[in-house]
């Protein structure tokens, strides 16, 4: 029996980690896997950073090092084997709930929860986020992108915006 659409949404919560086992590269379109370190949802999008094993992937200032230890309530498997993990605040991935939902349901890609980020390293990207607001150099996109979805008043936020 399959669940409904809202109750595979339904597990998507802030600071979990999840596997999206063909996750597309927007740079090269290349298909690979990826940590997805979930936000809230915007609209019709759930709001997800990307993490990465590369520093040199990421703009310094605005990463948060995530160390083994800095994960609760990881599931057992072959997921996290890197001892450090990078998250670039300023490199937002939105999915669109549809598209979300077809991963979720292709049981080759599933899109699975693996692990929790500790309090504490949220709250440390909570700090990246409000470091990044105030760069020029960051989009007015990005910032309000990232804003949004690391925001535990979007629906307040939505409401403002008439959407």
């Amino acid at each position: 029996m399959e669940l409904p659409d809202d109750v595979l949404l339904s597990k998507f919560t802030k600071s979990c980690l999840y596997c999206d086992e063909k996750s597309e590269e927007k740079t090269t379109r290349k298909i690979k896997p990826k940590y997805k370190l979930a936000g809230s949802i915007i609209l019709e999008h759930y709001f997800f950073h990307v993490l990465t094993r590369t520093l040199d992937a990421c703009k310094r200032s605005y990463t948060l090092t995530i160390n083994q230890e800095d994960w609760e309530a990881k599931i057992t498997g072959p997921y996290l084997q890197e001892k450090t993990s990078y998250c670039d605040v300023s490199k937002p991935d939105l999915i669109y709930k549809l598209n979300l939902l077809t991963k979720i349901k292709d049981r080759a890609n599933g899109f699975i929860y693996i692990a929790r980020l500790c309090s504490a390293k949220y709250e440390e990207l909570l700090k990246l986020n409000e470091k990044m607001q105030k760069d020029p150099d960051i989009t007015e996109e990005t910032k309000a992108i990232v804003n949004s979805g690391l925001s535990d008043k979007i629906d307040e936020i939505v409401l403002r915006l008439g959407l």
